[in-house]
C-alpha cells in the first residue's frame, strides 16, 4: 500500500542531494521502489520506512505524514531553497539607484531650500550604507555550514537587519532633532523644483520597493520598510508641494519630516527588538514551549517525563530545539519511533531540527514530576 510523507528540515540543496543519492543507492541495494519528488516521499513497503528513518535521523529531518487527498492542496509547503543570489542581485541594483538619488537629492534639496528633502537625503546616505551592508551580508548568508560556524552563516542576513533597523532609528532621531526648530521658524522652498524632483523620487523608491516588497527574511523585509518609507515619504512631499503652490505654509515642510520619522520609528523599533530577541535566543513568536512540552508527553504512555526543552530561532524563519526524554523503551528501534513521533509533532511549528536526547528508565525510578523542568 502506497503511504505519502513530506520530509521536513531539508535547507539546501546540498542535504536534498545527499537524500537523493541516499535513497537511490538504497533502492539499488535494497529492491526497493522509493519515490522522492521534492520534499514528498512515496513508500510502498513498511521495510522502507524503516529504512529511510535511519537516513532521517541522521541529519535531523522529520517525516510527516500525508493524505493523498490533501496533497494537491499542500502544495503551497512543497520545498523551496531560498535564492540569496538572486536577493544579492537586486539589493545590489537597489544600492546603486539609491546612491545616485542620494547625490541627486542632496544637491536640489539645497538649492530649492527645502528641509523635507534636505532630512531625506541625509536618511538616504545612511540608507545607502546601510543597503551596502544589507547586500554584504546577504551574500555571507548563503554559504553552507564549517567548521567555524556549525549553523551556517544564515544570521548573516539577520545582522544585516538588525544595522539597517540602527540606522533607521539613528536616521530618524536625527530628521527629529533637525526639523522641530524649523517647525517654529519655517522658511520659504522653491515649489516647482519640490514637484519635480518628488515625481522623480516616487519613480526610483516606488521601482526599488517593488523589487524588495516579496523578501520574508528580516534582512528583506527591513530594507523593504526603508524603501517604502521612502516611497510614502515622497508622495507626501509631492501632496505638499501642490499645497504649497496655492498657499504658503511653509510650516508643512518641516512637520511632514517630523511625521515621516515618527512613522519610522513606530516600524523599526519593534521591528529591532524582535531581531533583538533571536539574538538572545528567545522562544520564536506564536510558540509556547509548556504546550509543546504537553503535547510530547501525551504523545506516547511510555513518555514517563522530559526536562531541558529548549526552543530558538536561528534567523526568525528557522527554528531550532532540543530536549531530553525520559522512557522506559529499551530497544533502539523503539526509541527512534518515539523520536519520529517528536519530530513530526514539533514540525507543526516549523521546527525543522531538534536533538532529542533519551534516558532509559524502565523500573520509573526518576519521578516524573521532577522531570519536568528546563
Amino acid at each position: 500500500m502506497e503511504t505519502l510523507y513530506r520530509i521536513v528540515g531539508i535547507e539546501s540543496q546540498s542535504q536534498y542531494d545527499w537524500l537523493a543519492h541516499q535513497i537511490q543507492d538504497l533502492n539499488q541495494d535494497k529492491g526497493f521502489a522509493i519515490e522522492l519528488d521534492k520534499d514528498i516521499v512515496r513508500l510502498h513497503r513498511q521495510e522502507e520506512l524503516l529504512y529511510l528513518r535511519r537516513f532521517l535521523a541522521f541529519e535531523q529531518f522529520s517525516l510527516v505524514a500525508l493524505d493523498p487527498a490533501e496533497l494537491e492542496l499542500d502544495k503551497a509547503k512543497q520545498l523551496r531553497f531560498k535564492n540569496t543570489q538572486e536577493t544579492a542581485k537586486k539589493m545590489r541594483i537597489v544600492l546603486i539607484l539609491n546612491a545616485f538619488f542620494t547625490v541627486f537629492e542632496a544637491f536640489f534639496g539645497w538649492a530649492l531650500n527645502s528641509a523635507a528633502i534636505l532630512s531625506d537625503a541625509v536618511h538616504d546616505s545612511g540608507d545607502v550604507l546601510a543597503i551596502a551592508i544589507a547586500w554584504f551580508f546577504e551574500k555571507i548568508s548563503d554559504r553552507e555550514a564549517d567548521n567555524r560556524y556549525s549553523y551556517g552563516y544564515r544570521r548573516f542576513s539577520l545582522l544585516g537587519g538588525l544595522i539597517t533597523a540602527v540606522f533607521l532609528l539613528f536616521g530618524s532621531a536625527f530628521i527629529l532633532i533637525t526639523s522641530i526648530p524649523k517647525l517654529f521658524n519655517p522658511e520659504p522652498v522653491h515649489v516647482t523644483g519640490m514637484f519635480w524632483v518628488a515625481i522623480f523620487a516616487v519613480v526610483v523608491n516606488g521601482y526599488c520597493s517593488w523589487m524588495m516588497h516579496k523578501g520574508q527574511s528580516a534582512n528583506e523585509q527591513l530594507l523593504n520598510l526603508h524603501l517604502l518609507e521612502d516611497v510614502l515619504g515622497w508622495v507626501a512631499i509631492l501632496i505638499l508641494s501642490v499645497v504649497l503652490r496655492f498657499t504658503n505654509w511653509y510650516f508643512l515642510d518641516p512637520l511632514l519630516s517630523i511625521l515621516t520619522a515618527v512613522w519610522i520609528i513606530s516600524q523599526s523599533f519593534p521591528r529591532f527588538l524582535n531581531i533583538s530577541k533571536i539574538f538572545l535566543q528567545a522562544v520564536p513568536e506564536g510558540i509556547d514551549p509548556q504546550v509543546i512540552g504537553q503535547q510530547i508527553l501525551a504523545l506516547d504512555d511510555d513518555i514517563d517525563g522530559l526536562s531541558h526543552l529548549h526552543i530558538w530561532s536561528t534567523d526568525g524563519e528557522q527554528h531550532m530545539a532540543s530536549v531530553t526524554v525520559l522512557t522506559c523503551r529499551l530497544t533502539a528501534d523503539e526509541q527512534e519511533d518515539l523520536k519520529q513521533k517528536i519530530r513530526s509533532l514539533v514540525a507543526k511549528y516549523n521546527i525543522n531540527h531538534i536533538t532529542i536526547d533519551t534516558v532509559y528508565d524502565p523500573d520509573h525510578f526518576i519521578q516524573r514530576e521532577s522531570s519536568q523542568h528546563n
